[in-house]
């Protein structure tokens, strides 16, 4: 009987997991785990216009990682199946666990209808669905010392804890859980430093230890704490709020804590201290918010069971017609798994599926787009990398810059139009039966172009104003018209890359500029080369350094020759003397009083887009070395116009456009910086990419990542060009 009760409950779970795809946020977690696949770990956002390029820890990696495996070797009814089989052991294990504890089959069974009919309300394939079952995990080795992993918490905690850190926040809680059993345990009389209780102790700590090991370091872990910071924006999402009454969340946690409530009361063993210590914080948690309902009923049911427990347990005797019964239940669960194969794996029926159809058909994709937060998921699969989001859900990364004014436009406040103005929204894609939609309407400055059930597009009658800066910086006037072409064709084309590119450009002809994220510091790689040179002649004209003197390489170069060869061949013997001859980092405050903030030649070196920018405009108005020492100037123009590293820029230029520039790259950076001759004048454009996915980049052994982002700089190199001509 136990078995076939066993097999109900983890065909429940079956049946729950093989739902068709339609969760927000895992369409962005899983549109990374085909990024992590191709091109590494991100460490900065890749998908919004907001905040691209700023810090991003992928909490859920390697649940990400697992979908894009998944996805790639069997499709999305692969990762329905992953679903279907967690939802199988958290149902099967859940029963097991509350059978081994109550010793009654019958009292097993409403226990665990009680406590899954709550969790359920919360299940869904995001990777708190794997945390879940971590958690259930979990109570087994803790709720059951005598069986199975229970016998190896040393081995067994930090293994597990590890795997549940990299996959969802949620392992936090675990650690708690783990804490509280440990204090109710010693207010009981068996201290954390004595038998079982000091083996968990050890594997806690040693979990914690060992969760270190992950590609954010303490950030990973740090991460639960830093999105709880921002409770004001926690505050504004359903699934942090207290659980209604109304809602079937609520309702069936008020079930629960019914069903516990009376277990407790009535049942034939009182509950221990310990238990009272683990239960009472993961209930308040529950009513705290509502998606820690999908933990708190599985704690509480383990105590719920103790409270219950038969004295000698119910006989559990089977019967052929059991055996007949599973069958015709293994049977059914086949059906639904066939019946399940042959539908879409997607059901986007809740997103603006023909909404952005309109937008890809009519030429608005990859402008500035505006959508609810609750959409930004769907985007992000489906349109990203041609199309970036305003905002999602990933409220722990935006800046609250931007989490404030999506939700203000949400809700219709008076600011929304300064709201697009300020980030420079083009189209907004928007529920329909929203009252912003009504006031976008009634607005002279936007048009109506589609609207259907679910959503209305809207595009901006007038040119769109400058995009903001930075969170917490003051837009400016708006730009003359070419500046705006220009700054369009960056944003756009950084709006196509999965990993940030820092960029400047400016047209010295008419005085059209163009940036984005110019003051992100990057690695500089061999970019660092240049303010070594600039130093070097300094001091030559200063009379503090001897051209012709040895300059100490190692090879017999003058420092006249590696000056040159720092340069035009990118020599690194030649740049590593001139960094040590400088002083390294010593020169840091010396740059900044020059005006370039940004850089630093201390190890590991680097630098700002913006800074470049700065030093090749200095190039250009002979002021780079001080009054005096203008040929000295012009000496170093005329090295980078010898530039024989020619495979970013000048590759995207008609053949022949005369280019000084100088390059760098190291490991996971690409960079190129140059001054370029139009045919109406002279533009300085700096284009500074990465972090890319190893192998990437080395130019003195190119492979296939070498070209692709090579030619992207080129790519760039060649819009701007044809923009400014």
């Amino acid at each position: 009987m136990a078995g076939l009760f066993t097999l109900v409950f983890a065909l429940g779970g079956w049946h729950s997991g093989l739902g068709r795809l339609s969760d927000n946020s895992f369409f962005w977690h899983l549109r990374t785990g085909r990024l992590i696949l191709e091109h590494g770990i991100p460490h900065a956002d890749p998908y919004s216009f907001t905040a691209a390029g700023s810090r991003w820890v992928v909490q859920s990696w390697l649940a990400e990682m697992l979908y894009g495996v998944i996805d790639r070797a069997a499709g999305a009814f692969g990762i329905r199946l992953l679903v279907a089989v967690t939802g199988s052991l958290v149902a099967g294990l859940t029963y097991r666990l509350v059978l081994r504890l109550s010793r009654d089959h019958l009292a097993a069974v409403g226990l665990t209808l009680a406590a899954i009919g709550a969790s359920f309300t919360l299940w869904s394939e995001r990777p708190l669905f794997l945390g879940l079952l971590a958690f259930v995990g979990l109570l087994w080795i803790v709720e059951v010392p005598d069986r199975g992993l229970g016998r190896r918490p040393l081995v067994v905690i930090p293994v597990l804890m590890w795997l549940w850190a990299n996959v969802h926040g949620t392992f936090v809680l675990g650690m708690l859980y783990l804490g509280l059993h440990l204090v109710g345990r010693w207010l009981e009389g068996a201290p954390p430093w004595k038998g079982r209780e000091r083996l968990l102790s050890q594997a806690g700590a040693l979990a914690l230890a060992v969760s270190l090991l992950n590609p954010y370091g303490p950030g990973l872990l740090l991460f639960p704490i830093h999105l709880l910071g921002r409770n004001e924006v926690l505050r504004q999402v359903t699934e942090w709020r207290s659980p209604d009454i109304h809602t079937v969340q609520g309702f069936m946690l008020a079930v629960w804590g019914a069903v516990f409530g009376a277990c407790l009361a009535f049942g034939r063993h009182r509950p221990s201290r310990r238990d009272l210590v683990v239960t009472v914080p993961f209930l308040f948690l529950a009513i705290w918010a509502e998606r820690n309902i999908a933990l708190a009923p599985l704690v509480g049911v383990a105590v719920a069971a103790r409270a219950v427990a038969s004295e000698t347990g119910r006989p559990l005797g089977g019967t052929p017609l059991n055996r007949v019964v599973a069958g015709a239940l293994v049977a059914l669960g086949a059906t639904w798994t066939v019946q399940a194969a042959g539908q879409p794996n997607f059901d986007f029926h809740r997103y603006p599926v023909a909404a952005m159809r309109f937008v890809a058909d009519h030429g608005l994709l990859g402008q500035r787009l505006m959508s609810d937060d609750g959409w930004g998921g769907y985007l992000i699969l489906e349109h990203w990398p041609r199309q970036r989001v305003f905002v999602d859900d990933r409220y722990d990364m935006y800046p609250l810059p931007v989490l404030h004014d999506s939700f203000h436009f949400a809700d219709a406040d008076p600011s929304w139009p300064q709201i697009l103005d300020r980030w420079a929204i083009d189209v907004v894609v928007w529920p329909r039966h929203t009252a912003i939609v009504g006031r976008m309407e009634a607005d002279a400055g936007w048009e109506r172009r589609y609207e259907d059930d679910v959503a209305a597009v809207y595009v901006r009658r007038a040119p769109p104003p400058v995009p903001a800066l930075p969170a917490g910086g003051v837009a400016g006037p708006a730009p003359p018209a070419p500046a705006r072409q220009l700054q369009d064709i960056v944003d756009r084309f950084a709006a196509l890359h999965p990993v940030p590119f820092s960029v400047v450009a400016d047209d010295r002809s008419t005085g059209a500029h163009a940036s984005h994220l110019a003051d992100r510091r990057v690695l500089s790689a061999s970019l660092y080369k240049l303010f070594v040179a600039a130093e070097l002649l300094r001091r030559i004209g200063d009379g503090t350094l001897e051209r012709d003197a040895a300059s100490g390489d190692g090879s017999g170069r003058t420092v006249g020759e590696c000056i040159r060869d720092m340069i035009v061949v990118s020599d690194n013997r030649c740049g590593a003397w001139g960094l040590g001859k400088v002083g390294s980092g010593a020169l840091d405050p010396s740059l900044e009083r020059q005006g370039y903030p940004g850089t630093s030649l201390a190890s590991p070196q680097r630098t700002t887009a913006a800074d470049i920018a700065r030093f090749l405009e200095r190039v250009r108005d002979g002021s780079l070395l001080g009054p005096g020492r203008q040929a000295l100037t012009s000496e170093l123009y005329g090295l980078l116009r010898s530039q024989q590293v020619n495979d970013r820029l000048p590759v995207g230029l008609p053949p022949g456009t005369p280019v000084a520039h100088k390059t760098g790259d190291r490991l996971h950076w690409a960079h190129d910086a140059g001054v370029i001759s139009t045919t109406k004048g002279e533009l300085i454009l700096v284009v500074l990419t990465g972090p890319w996915p190893a192998p990437c980049c080395d130019a003195d052994h190119p492979g296939p990542a070498e070209v692709e982002v090579f030619g992207a700089i080129a790519d760039l190199a060649g819009e701007v060009y044809s923009a400014v001509v």
